[in-house]
Order: C-alpha cells, then sequence, then structure tokens
C-alpha cells in the first residue's frame, strides 16, 4: 500500500508541476508520469493475480431452504432470504444471480461451481429463472479507454474548454467509480482501501481543470 501511494505521489507531483509551471516542457513531464503510474501497475500486477486466484479459490454458496449465502476470503459474507428474492436472472454461459430487495446486494452463482445443475433446480423452485444475454465485456473495454483517454486529453491539451469539459467528466466518473466501489458489498476490504489512492489522481485532475477555470 505504502509503495503504492509514493509511485502516485510521484505521478501527481509531475501531473501538477507541469500544469503549475515548475516544468517547462509539459510533453516531458506527462510521459514520465505515465510511464511511473505503469511501472505501479506492473508492481502490483503479480500480488493482485494471486489475491484473486486465492479469492476464487475461497468461493463458496451457501444453498439452504430458506436463503442462499456467497462466502468468500477478505469480503462480508451476503445472504438473500428466499422470502425477499425479487429476481433470478441467467446469463447463458456465465451463471445465475440471485437478487434481493437492494440489487447490490445480489448472490452470483458461477456456471463453474460446484453441483451447479442441482443448486439452479433449487433455485428454480424458489422463483422462474429469467434468462438474460451474456454480459459481455467489450463495455468494459470501451469505458477503460474512454478514461485513460480523457486522462491524456486533460494532460496533453492546452485547451480550456476541452480541459474543463472533459475534466469535469472524468473527475466525476472517478469520483462515482471510488464511491460504488466503497459501498460494495462485494468489494473486498483491501480493494475499498487501494480505492483510497484514487484520490490522488482526482485531485490531479480537479487541479487542472481549476487552473483552466482561472485562465491558466
Amino acid at each position: 500500500m505504502l509503495w503504492q501511494v509514493a509511485v502516485l505521489g510521484i505521478f501527481v507531483a509531475l501531473f501538477l508541476a507541469a500544469f503549475l509551471g515548475v516544468r517547462s516542457d509539459l510533453h516531458a513531464s506527462v510521459p514520465i508520469a505515465f510511464v511511473v503510474v505503469g511501472f505501479a501497475v506492473a508492481m502490483g500486477a503479480r500480488s493482485a493475480i494471486n489475491r484473486a486466484q486465492r479469492q476464487l479459490e475461497s468461493f463458496r454458496i451457501l444453498l439452504e431452504d430458506d436463503s442462499i449465502r456467497r462466502r468468500q476470503e477478505d469480503v462480508p459474507d451476503v445472504i438473500v432470504e428466499r422470502s425477499a428474492v425479487t429476481a433470478i436472472e441467467e446469463r447463458e454461459g456465465q451463471g445465475i444471480a440471485v437478487y434481493g430487495a437492494d440489487r447490490r446486494s445480489f448472490v452470483p452463482v458461477p456456471i463453474h461451481v460446484e453441483h451447479y445443475t442441482l443448486v439452479r433446480q433449487q433455485l428454480a423452485r424458489w422463483r422462474p429463472i429469467e434468462p438474460k444475454p451474456p454480459a459481455g465485456g467489450a463495455w468494459t473495454l470501451l469505458v477503460t479507454i474512454a478514461v485513460l483517454g480523457g486522462f491524456a486529453v486533460v494532460a496533453l491539451t492546452t485547451d480550456r474548454l476541452l480541459i474543463i469539459t472533459v475534466g469535469s467528466a472524468l473527475a466525476i466518473a472517478l469520483l462515482v467509480c471510488i464511491v460504488l466501489v466503497l459501498r460494495s458489498p462485494h468489494a473486498s476490504g483491501r480493494l475499498k482501501r487501494n480505492m483510497l489512492v484514487a484520490i490522488l489522481p482526482l485531485a490531479a485532475i480537479i487541479a487542472r481543470v481549476v487552473l483552466a477555470l482561472g485562465g491558466r
């Protein structure tokens, strides 16, 4: 955690230095900042993969007559009572999701879970299972590209109107993302703590927008 804060701190320092005029060469500063962030991502990739593997191995579905529970390492249990079920949806090739009154607190049943067919049969007795189209990864990829593109625009352009519009949209998107992860019952405690690091690039974006509003 400390190295992540340190690396992102360097990134924000370079980012702000370019915009505050401490460095005269903006196009030299920003690439350095992105290289620093790239290094941080590379350093964290291995530990993130290991954590994901441990969480996947610890994933359990506990199905009883009157409730279904998801249990997983480092994540609070999510339980949906049979009487509170509002929808049961199945996506082909992916699995089932059991929703209660709060759709955020759903219980996922991946298709690879042990005894999936038996679990499905019992859930079908609770409520008709609604088929849904598979959730594709294209939308996530597009959002990721849009965020990275927006960050590049805010960092590299000198057009004040572009900085204000794109920067404001990007700041709102990052803030919403942070809030959603912090409120999610499916996010681990470690992920929620790490999301606080995102406040640093958020502060850099806000500073860039403020400077643009001030005519700088």
